[in-house]
């Protein structure tokens, strides 16, 4: 028990860290997106007993010389998780991380698409959110029939499910 309350906290801690670094970072940036700013990180959770990120971007235009144009639904900006993900390709192909256990922390839940992205990466054993917006739900429930995926608050309250999770993320790290 002791394993999943540290997993949990850890968990939490990253989250946070990455919801304020998406902060700092995509503010004052001139290929950062103008109506919101998202961060999202990929939480390797098989290595040692502390995990660590592999991944972790923001969402922002995916071509240099292009701006963001404050449109709802076609501001010409990437989502963070497609980004996360081919970050953390990169990463495992040059680090030799395949089977990799790795858990996806998003500020928002995933959109349908970006969910559908992280599904098909097979990439992740779970996901955690900080925020629900209405227009991720359906996002949220996709990613939730295939793998865990909780809100930082059903993580941290103790769900039974979050915890039956947790422990089964924990069994995963080792002491190397």
């Amino acid at each position: 028990m002791e394993k999943v309350i540290l997993l949990r906290e850890n968990i939490r801690n990253h989250l946070l860290a990455t919801m304020e670094w998406a902060e700092k970072v995509v503010t004052g940036m001139d290929n950062a997106c103008k109506r919101k700013s998202v961060g999202c990180a990929f939480l390797r959770i098989d290595w040692a007993s502390t995990p660590y990120t592999i991944a972790q971007t923001h969402n922002g235009p995916s071509r240099r010389g292009h701006e963001c144009t404050n449109e709802v639904g076609n501001c010409g900006c990437s989502h963070a998780e497609p980004r996360a993900v081919i970050d953390a390709l990169e990463v495992i192909g040059t680090y030799d991380y395949k089977g990799a256990k790795l858990v996806c922390l998003c500020q928002y839940s995933p959109c349908t698409n970006c969910a559908n992205i992280l599904i098909d990466s097979k990439l992740l054993c779970g996901c955690v959110y900080e925020t629900l917006t209405e227009h991720d739900k359906r996002g949220a429930a996709h990613l939730h029939a295939v793998m865990p995926t909780f809100s930082l608050e059903e993580l941290m309250s103790g769900s039974e499910e979050a915890l039956a999770a947790l422990g089964q993320w924990s069994s995963f790290s080792s002491d190397r």
